[in-house]
């Protein structure tokens, strides 16, 4: 019995051809690389840095967002009260599916501190903010995103050959913790 051919007709030729090179685009390849490489992630820190100069709320959105893994949405309606839990950071609000998830602490301690003190900073903003959420007061969802991106751009002055945005914050929060799962793994042995 044959397989089922793809509609696509590119993939046929592919399918049937099997010295045909990859479709991958040059800038695909570009951007995967550049998300395997420790580069980014200082690159993410750079722009965090930037940032906090002139918008600390945005910082500690871009912080929380590269130390946890959250969505722009995740972030901007998370009520820290009511989400870091002794076993991690405890996601309900604004996720893609609308389940809840489970983002756990880190296993070596230099990260574990770095969450805690980035959830401790997400507690005192949000103990000064109406709603005690991460969001900003008074805008709708899209508002919200269109602002927390007009200040990200403001501040993507970098010499990478990527300009860095919020969604290379979760690429570089993937790249610490394949980090700090491979330091534990060397500290167990």
């Amino acid at each position: 019995m044959q397989d089922d051919i793809p509609k696509n007709p590119k993939r046929q030729k592919a399918m049937r051809n099997p010295k045909v090179e990859s479709t991958i685009s040059a800038s695909v390849r570009e951007l995967l690389a550049n998300s395997m490489s420790r580069k980014l992630v200082t690159d993410c820190e750079e722009l965090i840095g930037r940032v906090a100069t002139t918008n600390p709320d945005e910082a500690l959105l871009c912080d929380l967002m590269l130390i946890s893994g959250l969505r722009l949405s995740e972030a901007l309606n998370l009520k820290p009260h009511e989400s870091i839990t002794p076993a991690g950071l405890l996601v309900q609000r604004g996720t893609k599916d609308g389940r809840s998830r489970l983002i756990p602490y880190a296993k070596l301690p230099s990260t574990v501190h770095r969450q805690r003190q980035v959830y401790s900073r997400c507690l005192q903003h949000s103990e000064k903010a109406a709603g005690n959420t991460m969001g900003y007061e008074g805008l709708s969802k899209d508002q919200s995103y269109r602002r927390f991106e007009r200040v990200l751009a403001t501040h993507r002055i970098s010499k990478s050959l990527m300009p860095v945005t919020y969604q290379d914050l979760r690429r570089a929060y993937a790249r610490l913790m394949f980090e700090d799962y491979m330091g534990y793994m060397q500290l167990a042995k």
